[in-house]
């Protein structure tokens, strides 16, 4: 199993932006990207997370297929090396997208 990597505080920046958008707010991510999150250790974080945002659903598609079940939270947020709380709110937003 992947290890956990600790909060960065860039990440968790980028992560507490992010969640403070109302769920009947759009994200515009090129105003995220040029606007908000303009330092390099501020856009790398962000990065991350956008693109794992894009890579949770098929985790979740080929885990299902290679097993017969659904990852749990611990499974998704071991995965994706994030806090099981950032991993909660990565799927809380896939799910408002959706």
């Amino acid at each position: 199993m992947p290890t956990r990597q600790m909060a960065t505080p860039a990440r968790s920046q980028a992560v507490g932006r992010t969640q403070s958008t109302s769920q009947s707010q759009q994200i515009v991510v090129s105003d995220l990207f040029n606007n908000v999150f303009t330092s390099p250790e501020e856009r790398q974080a962000f990065d991350r997370l956008y693109n794992t945002f894009f890579k949770i659903p098929l985790y979740v598609v080929e885990y299902q297929r290679s097993s017969d079940e659904i990852p749990s939270l611990i499974d998704i947020a071991g995965q994706f090396h994030l806090p099981s709380a950032e991993a909660a709110r990565a799927l809380s937003a896939i799910d408002c997208s959706g």
